[in-house]
């Protein structure tokens, strides 16, 4: 496969809305709310340390490439999320459900309680 044909199956898998949206498959990264995270910044996280190293650089390309990885571009640099690292987490590992965070959580429970007050219960 060259690589306009790479582009050309990536494009149709990425798509932009109006509220600058990426969706990429099933999932997406919303731009607006979520907390961009350059390549070096996520090579660090926890999620992805392995004996207390990270994953290089170049492995979060390689996942990128291979469709495994969200990831929205922002004035030229590349960025993902903490959700998107833990959606391929997911992804590679069906019966490992990766934990939330405290903070989540409570984001989560206050978005509930809104649409509760919100439909009058």
């Amino acid at each position: 496969m060259n690589k306009c044909q790479k582009f050309k199956r990536r494009e149709m898998l990425l798509h932009v809305d109006a509220s600058y949206r990426v969706t990429f498959g099933a999932a997406m990264i919303d731009v607006g709310t979520e907390q961009l995270l350059t390549l070096k910044q996520a090579c660090k996280l926890p999620e992805l340390s392995r004996g207390g190293r990270g994953p290089d650089y170049t492995t979060l390309h390689r996942w990128i490439a291979k469709g495994k990885l969200e990831t929205v571009l922002v004035g030229g640099i590349r960025c993902t999320t903490r959700s998107a690292i833990r959606a391929m987490i997911a992804n590679a590992n069906p019966s490992v459900v990766p934990a939330i965070s405290p903070r989540e959580r409570q984001k989560q429970i206050r978005e509930a309680e809104h649409r509760l007050e919100m439909a009058g219960v």
